[in-house]
């Protein structure tokens, strides 16, 4: 018996590399992320442009509203009392007149820099909140080095800067040096009294002259003839050239006091004006 066997139908099957299926995969991952990475710059975007703008908006409701715009100032008394020369409190007030109190709150040094350049011895300027659109400013002053009496007139010495004290001011009322300058000539000025000799030698001769006169009562200067009045009880006067060195006509006073039988009836003591070795006196 014969048999016959039917062919079955055959069907091509397409090889597929495992890389290449692999690399498919990989794609479409890849596609997928690359799809998802401009979303996400987006809510990066828009969460900094909410949080700037939210921060404006907070600014502008809290601190940049009107009542903070700086539209009156006072000044505390006790600042007036120790200092009250108008035209330093106008130049503060133009500063920071219209202005909003965080922002000159927060730049205080410069406005500090910038009044020192004509009054330095200001020390320290305090701006205080008081009420909407008003400030209260307390100024503080470093005590002037010197204080100079001259033609009814009181001036402060700091950092080789003159300015004049008013009547009523407390500053350098206590714990400074007071050196009466002495003119030639009636209205005498006291324009350029340290053209030959700076302020820092003229503060060291009066601290050798505190020391070695300890009862001293007043101290005067001739700014011009470079000599310094030292003025003792009894009426006694003590002249020093400030042109030489000092220390040396302190010894020959003490020297003088010291051997000379008659000191005690002396009136006036001249130990700069010969030579170092010579004194000129007077009863």
């Amino acid at each position: 018996m014969v048999q016959f066997a039917v062919q079955r139908k055959f069907t091509k099957q397409k090889s597929v590399s495992p890389s290449l299926s692999s690399g498919t995969m990989i794609g479409k991952k890849a596609g997928g992320y690359l799809r998802k990475i401009p979303v996400l710059y987006f809510w990066i975007f828009f969460g900094i442009l909410v949080f700037f703008y939210g921060g404006f908006l907070l600014l502008k409701y809290t601190i940049f509203v009107p009542e903070y715009r700086i539209g009156k100032i006072d000044y505390a008394r006790s600042s007036a009392q120790i200092y009250d020369d108008p035209y330093l409190y106008k130049s503060i007030s133009s500063l920071i007149k219209g202005e909003n109190f965080y922002l000159i709150s927060w730049n205080t040094k410069t406005i500090i820099q910038t009044i020192k350049k004509e009054y330095p011895f200001v020390q320290d300027i305090i701006i205080v909140y008081k009420a909407p659109k008003t400030v209260l400013v307390k100024v503080l002053f470093s005590p002037p080095e010197l204080i100079m009496l001259h033609e009814n007139k009181k001036f402060g010495v700091y950092k080789e800067h003159l300015f004049e004290l008013f009547s009523g001011n407390s500053l350098g009322n206590s714990g400074v040096v007071k050196l009466e300058v002495l003119s030639f000539n009636s209205g005498g000025a006291l324009t350029g009294i340290f053209f030959l000799q700076p302020t820092a030698d003229l503060m060291d001769d009066i601290q050798l002259i505190k020391e070695a006169f300890p009862d001293i009562q007043k101290l005067s200067y001739l700014p011009g003839g470079h000599r310094m009045i030292v003025h003792l009880g009894n009426n006694k006067k003590i002249y020093i050239n400030n042109a030489i060195p000092i220390q040396p006509q302190i010894i020959n006073y003490q020297l003088l006091k010291k051997y000379y039988s008659e000191f005690e009836l002396l009136k006036e003591i001249d130990l700069g004006s010969l030579e170092s070795d010579k004194i000129i006196v007077k009863k």
